[in-house]
């Protein structure tokens, strides 16, 4: 959203409607106990995904997706 890809180009980053009702950490939070990696994360994901770590280390695994 940020970079103003457009489909044609980056297809792999359109979610069709999930982020009108989800924020990107919702979703990621959806894929514990599996890795889910940020590639590029800047100060501003690393504050928004903050909360991923503990949501992981409930679903009993240690990781950090902003690292």
């Amino acid at each position: 959203i940020a970079e103003n890809y457009g489909f044609d180009s980056h297809p792999e980053l359109f979610t069709f409607g999930l982020l009108e009702r989800f924020d990107v950490q919702s979703i990621a939070a959806l894929c514990a106990p599996r890795e889910v990696r940020f590639e590029s994360a800047t100060e501003r994901h690393r504050a928004e995904l903050a909360g991923l770590s503990p949501w992981y280390k409930l679903c009993g695994k240690e990781f950090d997706p902003t690292k």
